[in-house]
């Protein structure tokens, strides 16, 4: 495993947690979801990146990498999500 490699991996990971925030923002705020919907989403989340890295492993990804896709992936969940609960002025829990 090289840097170029990692790379490709963390960049695919950001762009899944692009897409997962784009669809949990849809959720959080076009309906009023409340605290327990935010946790069933955040758990729902949870379980689909567990079941994605699981797939990766079945396909024999190397673990190193399948840990810097998951890392990227949580963190651009948490980025984009903070800019949309700042820009759409929701408190933060």
């Amino acid at each position: 495993m090289d840097d170029h490699e990692r790379e490709e991996w963390r960049s695919t990971g950001w762009k899944a947690g692009e897409r997962y925030a784009s669809e949990i923002a849809k959720a959080l705020f076009q309906e009023d979801v409340g605290r327990v919907g935010e946790q069933r989403l955040i758990a729902m989340l949870s379980d689909s990146v567990r079941e994605q890295c699981a797939g990766l492993r079945a396909r024999g990804v190397a673990e190193p990498l399948i840990q810097e896709y998951g890392r990227a992936l949580v963190e651009s969940v948490t980025r984009h999500l903070r800019e949309l609960t700042t820009s759409h002025g929701r408190p933060q829990s």
